[in-house]
């Protein structure tokens, strides 16, 4: 009988260590949504702290509207992340930029957020594409009228091409502006937030 009060109170402890190094992710991860006054949407479940494979870091908060598109992985500080490093998917889709870390979490930022900049790579013509956030994993850049882009050509995060962006799906109007005339552009992300679960964090 003795012996089994003893395995009992083991567990028990055990348990509550487990437990405030739960809360203590969940207390991190919320820390990073609440950053200026922004409103948490929820967590979900599974197995949120787990990577789920090698180099994966699990997800274990999201929140995805026209204005915020973040997302926030269990890895911080304490895992050698830092604010500027590239999230990618496992699939080597580029998902966007590390913008705050704690110890134990990191907020990502999608690169399609609302004016949100970078620079793509288009290999059909081997150059640069200044690319803008839309939302609604969209981007628009404008492009000198003489590029010969075309509907369906293929974005990427640079000349690498170790992470894929997306691909051209308008190709607007062509206006004059200084410096010549210009045509506007709309890649589509070849992300869905919603369905990932894990990503991988690169300097």
């Amino acid at each position: 009988m003795k012996k089994f009060w003893i395995t009992l109170f083991i567990a028990l402890f055990s348990a509550s260590l487990a437990g405030e190094r739960v809360r203590g992710f969940l207390l991190d991860g919320i820390s990073l949504f609440s950053h200026r006054g922004e409103k948490t949407l929820g967590w979900w479940g599974g197995q949120p702290f787990q990577q789920q494979e090698a180099g994966s870091i699990s997800l274990i908060g999201k929140r995805l509207d026209g204005f915020a598109s973040v997302l926030v992985a269990a890895a911080g500080g304490d895992q050698n992340i830092e604010r500027g490093y590239r999230a990618i998917t496992d699939d080597d889709v580029y998902v966007g930029r590390v913008g705050q870390v704690s110890r134990h979490a990191s907020q990502i930022v999608l690169a399609s957020r609302p004016g949100e900049r970078m620079v793509g790579w288009v290999p059909v013509l081997s150059t640069p594409l200044e690319l803008e956030g839309w939302g609604s994993g969209l981007f628009h850049a404008l492009v000198p009228a003489s590029f010969p882009l075309e509907v369906g050509d293929e974005v990427w995060y640079d000349a690498r091409l170790d992470a894929f962006v997306g691909t051209i799906t308008a190709i607007g109007e062509t206006k004059n502006a200084e410096g010549g005339e210009l045509k506007e552009i709309l890649v589509r992300h070849e992300l869905n937030p919603f369905m990932l679960s894990s990503v991988r964090i690169h300097p």
